[in-house]
């Protein structure tokens, strides 16, 4: 009675984490970009027990009973399956077709040599494409190309895209970023968006607002180029491969609505069963103890 309550309630904790997992997915169905997460499970140590007298002629099952501990989570599996496409008329609103995500640097604070605080940025990944022009606040009163939460979009060098005070910017199917300033009669060549090809989309992390990275230990630089590869559309030939970025659009998330109620209503029943199986045991616990000899 003892194991078959530990048994039922490892399970249940895992099952619960299921199904905040699928609450999550619900609640950012119309997240522009949001990618949906799905959870892996693994049986947990098993015991065999060996039947005495279980080897009667004629039976074909072997004389062992396999005894489970539960089951837990094991991994937290992202779908970067491709969302549906909105068009928005906005030229800063960039869509992708095909395995690529846009490269963020997040900031964050780090300790200087001098012992000041600096800010350094963190690489992650995104496919919300919803940019902007955010002010540098210099002097010039250049602008950020930045995402919706400020953080800086980078191009194929690693640099943040900063452009002059007035400019229109526009990007084609290649990613290349054109700016057009007041004093130019026609848009020029301004830089490169920086596309990456995750290859082990297992490992990613969901690090909050719409971005996702390696996790620390797998983010120095010599073995991120071992999990991530770098896409040049600009090399001919290179946008038979199937990918491109699309201006004046918007990703949706490939959330299915059906899909989720479906595990829902799965994870539920799952869930009551092993609470019968908890309650069970202990109604036969209470009994015991109230027998008398």
């Amino acid at each position: 009675m003892n194991h078959s309550m530990i048994n039922a309630g490892v399970t249940m904790n895992s099952l619960q984490r299921k199904l905040d997992l699928i609450a999550n997915n619900l609640s950012n169905m119309n997240t522009t970009g949001y990618k949906r997460q799905d959870a892996t499970f693994d049986d947990l140590l098993t015991s065999i027990k060996t039947q005495q007298n279980k080897t009667l002629p004629g039976r074909l099952t072997p004389p062992v009973l396999p005894i489970g501990s539960g089951a837990r989570l094991t991994g937290i599996k992202l779908d970067l399956a491709q969302g549906s496409l909105t068009a928005t008329g906005n030229p800063l609103d960039l869509a992708l077709q095909g395995d690529v995500m846009f490269e963020i640097g997040v900031p964050t604070v780090i300790e200087g040599q001098d012992g000041q605080p600096q800010i350094a940025y963190e690489t992650a990944w995104t496919r919300n494409g919803a940019f902007r022009l955010s002010p540098v606040g210099d002097e010039d009163g250049n602008f950020m190309l930045t995402n919706a939460s400020g953080y800086p979009v980078l191009d194929v060098g690693g640099a943040s895209i900063v452009v002059p005070a007035g400019s229109d910017v526009t990007v084609d199917r290649l990613g290349n970023v054109y700016v057009k300033t007041p004093e130019q009669e026609e848009p020029a060549l301004y830089t490169t968006l920086k596309l990456v090809r995750v290859t082990r989309a297992d490992l990613l992390e969901a690090k909050g607002e719409n971005l996702y990275a390696y996790p620390a230990e797998l983010m120095d630089p010599a073995l991120r180029a071992t999990l991530t590869e770098e896409i040049d559309l600009t090399i001919p030939g290179a946008e038979q491969s199937g990918i491109a970025v699309l201006s004046g659009h918007l990703e949706g998330s490939n959330v299915d609505l059906i899909t989720e109620m479906t595990e829902l209503i799965n994870v539920q029943r799952a869930y009551q069963l092993n609470a019968r199986a908890l309650a069970s045991s202990d109604e036969m616990m209470s009994i015991a103890n109230r027998l008398r000899g």
